[in-house]
């Protein structure tokens, strides 16, 4: 079998979506001065998009989205000028994700998109088979060993284990009796990596739809070793919905036991996490984010203070365990406003004719992890809003678009 050969923009791709993926709160980046990481990721997208542009050409009617979107942000920017105009804020909303817009823009408009998510997913798969060889050999087993103590920042300051600093010890947790560490990856704690881990699953199965499920099952053991609900809960309903969508009556019929039994193991999962404080507090911060919302409903507090409005509400706010969503951090920072301005695109596609089940499932899906678990602000993020714009400009595009 014969194996392509990577050329610039494939090398470029790979990259963009390695930095994209590490600058999501992983051990080398978290509490990283941001314009650090801004620099590098900046020339890197630069780069992409130069690249591309020499060898396709864009629609002007990308750049009419990309404009509605300069007066919404302005607009935003403007309703509170000392909580949201920084150099941070500016570099991140006007140029970094015009910039991941015209280039997800270009790759879906040549219909060459389905690769670069197919970087992203190996990419991720790469990363789990090195996190499981470690918990397994290392963590469990112990035959590995610990080859440095590193400070984890996000937990404030706390010393862990790391293996080559290709996979560090970040989370315990008394798992049915057990005390357990869970699989975190290179990433500041379990969840986060959960994330990473059912955005790629979630675009294998749902979107590219490859028949291969190496790299499904791959991401599903390692899904496993973290421990993470919102995560296992993500897998389990797309391979149900799959199930539900696909399938002829008989085999549902027959597979409604099984589909008890995982059902039942949940709910046992979710009973013997919801002792631990972590969850606790996860049903707080809704009430909390719920609280400061609604003192600003529609323009929120600012960029720079919808978190400090959170924070001043919770008496014993402590930053190894942090705020748990990514909804009420939006809508603290700027209101129904900025909600509109990210999640637009992708409510309009949930009601568009011509979009297949499978992608509105997803876009369902990647709603159930902003409500679960915080990365507002992160590349990745940033990367999924373009994504969602630069399909939603496309599908509404005339066909003569070229």
């Amino acid at each position: 079998m014969s194996v392509r050969k990577l050329s610039l923009i494939d090398i470029l791709d790979y990259m963009w979506i390695i930095l994209i993926i590490v600058q999501c709160h992983s051990i080398y980046t978290v509490k990283s001065e941001p314009l650090n990481l801004i620099v590098p990721f900046l020339v890197t997208t630069a780069m992409l998009l130069l690249l591309n542009l020499l060898r396709f050409t864009l629609s002007i009617k990308y750049i009419y989205m990309l404009g509605l979107y300069f007066i919404a942000m302005a607009t935003f920017f403007l309703t509170n000028i000392g909580a949201n105009v920084t150099p941070l804020n500016i570099t991140k909303y006007f140029i970094m994700l015009p910039l991941f817009f015209l280039i997800n823009s270009i790759y879906v408009n040549k219909e060459i998109f389905s690769a670069l998510l197919s970087k992203f997913v190996n990419v991720v798969v790469i990363l789990a088979i090195f996190s499981l060889f470690f918990w397994i050999f290392g963590t469990l087993l112990n035959v590995v060993h610990p080859t440095s103590t590193v400070i984890n920042q996000w937990s404030g300051g706390q010393l862990i284990n790391s293996y080559y600093n290709l996979y560090f010890e970040t989370q315990q947790m008394i798992f049915f009796g057990f005390r357990i560490i869970r699989n975190s990856g290179i990433f500041a704690e379990s969840p986060i990596w959960g994330l990473i881990l059912s955005i790629a699953y979630v675009i294998d199965f749902l979107i590219l739809k490859f028949d291969k499920n190496s790299k499904r099952n791959i991401i599903i053991l390692t899904m496993l070793s973290t421990i993470s609900t919102t995560g296992i809960i993500i897998v389990g309903l797309a391979i149900l919905y799959k199930i539900m969508t696909t399938s002829r009556w008989m085999t549902k019929l027959l597979l409604l036991p099984v589909t008890l039994s995982l059902g039942l193991s949940l709910l046992l999962l979710l009973a013997e996490k919801s002792e631990t404080v972590s969850a606790n507090l996860r049903v707080d911060d809704y009430n909390i984010g719920f609280i400061v919302w609604k003192a600003s409903l529609w323009i929120g507090h600012g960029l720079n203070n919808g978190i400090l409005a959170i924070q001043s509400h919770i008496s014993t706010f402590t930053r190894n365990l942090g705020y748990s969503n990514t909804l009420f951090v939006i809508l603290a920072q700027g209101g129904l406003l900025l909600f509109l301005i990210y999640f637009s695109p992708m409510i309009l596609l949930l009601f568009k004719k011509n979009i297949n089940l499978d992608f509105k499932f997803a876009i369902i899906l990647f709603f159930i992890l902003v409500t679960t678990i915080i990365f507002e602000g992160t590349f990745l993020f940033l990367w999924i809003l373009t994504l969602s714009y630069s399909y939603f400009s496309f599908v509404t595009l005339d066909k003569t678009g070229t």
